[in-house]
């Protein structure tokens, strides 16, 4: 199985601020819908100081993109839940 996510870490130009961007295609959208669903109403909703922030979501008709807040190793993180999630590990 092809999972097609791509992870960005970028500096925002307004305020200097490094987020993580994980980009995900339609073709894991459309798979793992209610999971992804689930998972991002959760971490909308989360506030707390030892949990990642997600910022912002961005869906359009190709992709759905999660903006992350930026932490040293979060990269590693956020790949390591959404394998937990897509495999079952």
């Amino acid at each position: 199985m092809i999972v097609c996510c791509v992870v960005y870490c970028v500096i925002c130009c307004v305020n200097n601020v490094c987020y993580v961007v994980y980009c995900m295609t339609q073709c894991v959208i459309i798979k793992y819908d209610c999971v992804l669903r689930g998972v991002v109403s959760l971490l909308r909703d989360l506030k707390h100081a030892n949990i990642v922030t997600l910022h912002d979501i961005i869906h359009t008709d190709s992709c759905l993109t999660l903006v992350f807040e930026y932490l040293v190793r979060i990269i590693m993180i956020i790949t390591i839940i959404f394998v937990i999630i897509f495999y079952g590990y």
